[in-house]
């Protein structure tokens, strides 16, 4: 069995959805305790109503999830691993504009052709002129640009 490179552990996924900021975790925990007992609070006042059918039996199972959701969301916010922690990438791997331009090409954000050129424009040495612009194919001063004649942008 072969493992997915972009595959990421539940950990660094929660660590990317919760607040590394301690006031933003208390704050973000104490809602969801309170919602989690607001939630059990009307769920109990349904099931204890007199109102009877297929709707009130819905609305108890929805309450009684959202209700242990949201009380399982407390811990879990609480002692999430920051970002800082999980960093099972490397921060040089993710500045490296060979490596940014080969994952837009994997996840088909740039086609074949605009993945060849843009590689050969990072790995050509900085002095050397390309084929295009000796023979004077390419854009002057003032002249629209083209696709082809456009900056790399790596940080999208």
């Amino acid at each position: 069995m072969v493992e997915s490179r972009d595959a990421t552990r539940p950990s660094e996924v929660l660590a990317a959805l919760t607040p590394d900021s301690r006031r933003w975790r208390l704050l973000l925990s104490g809602g969801a305790a309170v919602a989690s007992v607001v939630l059990f609070y009307y769920t109990v006042l349904l099931i204890s109503s007199k109102w009877t059918g297929t709707l009130p039996n819905l609305l108890v199972g929805v309450g009684a999830v959202l209700t242990l959701l949201s009380a399982a969301a407390v811990p879990t916010v609480l002692f999430a691993p920051r970002r800082s922690t999980t960093g099972s990438r490397d921060s040089t791997a993710e500045d490296d504009p060979v490596a940014v331009l080969k994952r837009r090409y994997a996840e088909g954000e740039i086609a074949e052709e605009e993945f060849e050129h843009r590689l050969e424009q990072l790995v050509s040495a900085p002095g050397e002129i390309d084929a295009e612009e000796a023979s004077g194919d390419g854009a002057t001063f003032g002249d629209e640009p083209t696709t082809h004649d456009r900056s790399f942008d790596v940080t999208r």
